[in-house]
């Protein structure tokens, strides 16, 4: 039929009609057309029916090769159509020649390629689109809507690529934020950052978290958000709380805090050796251990790391319950209660505990001249939920006692 049209005016108008069926509102309605459907078929279906379409667009192609200005025409109107609507993705060998002979318009156009080689799960187009990003123009991070950054940050090796080439690990994102339907209005805007996305997203997973800290992702930097018209600060380390995967959850805390910990442990290599022994209760070694280093510089350093939240109090175990302790005070506070003087009469105990009572002892008596330090001790022993008035008037009894309240 194009034959016969061949040396007719009429090729053009033919040629923008086909070019609507590649636009992105026929996109968008065959995406609807299958929308009942379940996650897992629809990508199939809506590859099955691009295929030919795309397809065409290269038996065309071939046709028209000794008509050079007609199939200058048609790549005008057809193959620039399905390159900036991105269906063209949906065909990885036919989306490879596009960026060879399209260069312009596949630049441009990056973005949507993505997003619809993303929606019909075809990883190998996605492959092909970051073998050809030269720069972050076609992803403005701060225009792209959360949805899309999140398919993005699924993607380990496009998110390196981007970071290689423009993105800022550390943007503060102002992203929309809808009640329950994209369709409504957005009720307000909400800061975000890549960091925050990863940890809070479950489908977003840990190698992409170690990317971002590969690429100077500060985990300490936290967003302003707001609960029940209150302001506070989110900061990635309590990104993850509402996780249902407790496993995964686990496994980005850790890896969030690893650098942190690994660059103070380097600093203070003792302070691995004299926790070991405070939860060992080895009063001769950790009193041994103590001797000649500044015990007081290290928890500080601790506690400043804790602070910034570069470093949680303790640290979730993967594969098996329970939590650790990053701290020696966080330790030695938990390994047995103390009590305080109060009027009455009171009877220290021995027994199973005297090993422990004796390191807070120890402990308590170095770190005592350092009041933001004893404060903070003091703090840990009340949670046990043993002190009545004001603890921190009197000096704590490191020995079990009874009682009578």
């Amino acid at each position: 039929m194009i034959l016969e049209f061949l040396e007719k005016k009429e090729i053009s108008d033919l040629f923008e009609s086909i070019a609507q069926r590649y636009s992105e509102k026929e996109s968008e309605q065959i995406r609807d057309r299958y929308s009942n459907l379940d996650s897992k078929t629809a990508p199939q279906k809506i590859l099955e029916l691009w295929y030919n379409r795309v397809e065409l667009l290269t038996e065309i192609d071939d046709l028209l090769r000794k008509n050079p200005e007609l199939q200058k025409e048609w790549r005008r109107t057809a193959w620039t159509a399905a390159i900036s609507s991105g269906v063209i993705a949906h065909r990885p060998p036919v989306l490879e020649k596009a960026f060879r002979e399209f260069p312009t318009e596949t630049a441009k156009s990056a973005l949507n390629l993505f997003v619809a080689a993303h929606k019909s799960k075809n990883r190998q187009s996605v492959d092909i689109i970051l073998k050809n990003i030269t720069n972050a123009n076609s992803f403005p991070l701060d225009r792209l809507e959360k949805e899309t950054i999140i398919s993005i940050l699924k993607y380990p090796n496009l998110l390196e690529k981007l970071l290689r080439v423009g993105w800022d690990p550390n943007r503060i994102l102002e992203l929309e934020k809808y009640t329950v339907r994209k369709e409504e209005k957005p009720i307000e805007k909400e800061e975000t950052t890549l960091l925050i996305l990863t940890m809070e997203d479950e489908s977003v997973s840990n190698d992409t978290l170690q990317i971002l800290l590969k690429y100077g992702a500060n985990s300490s930097l936290g967003v302003k958000r707001k609960s029940e018209g209150k302001e506070y600060l989110l900061y990635p380390l309590t990104a993850n709380d509402n996780y249902r995967n407790g496993i995964l959850k686990k496994l980005k805390s850790r890896t969030l805090i690893e650098g942190p910990l690994q660059e103070f442990h380097t600093k203070y290599p003792i302070y691995s050796v004299l926790k070991y022994y405070a939860e060992e209760r080895n009063v001769q070694a950790f009193t041994k251990t103590l001797s000649g280093i500044d015990l007081i510089a290290m928890e500080k350093e601790m506690r400043r790391l804790q602070k910034e939240n570069l470093v949680p109090m303790e640290i979730p175990r993967v594969g098996r319950n329970g939590s650790d302790q990053t701290s020696i005070l966080g330790i030695v506070s938990s390994l047995a209660t103390a009590y305080f003087k109060y009027e009455g009469t009171r009877e220290c105990l021995t027994g199973r505990h005297s090993e422990a009572f004796e390191i807070q002892k120890i402990f308590y008596n170095v770190i005592g001249k350092d009041e933001d330090l004893k404060r903070f001790f003091l703090e840990n022993l009340g949670k046990s939920g043993t002190f009545r008035k004001d603890p921190f008037k009197e000096d704590p009894v490191f020995c079990g006692t009874y009682d009578k309240i």
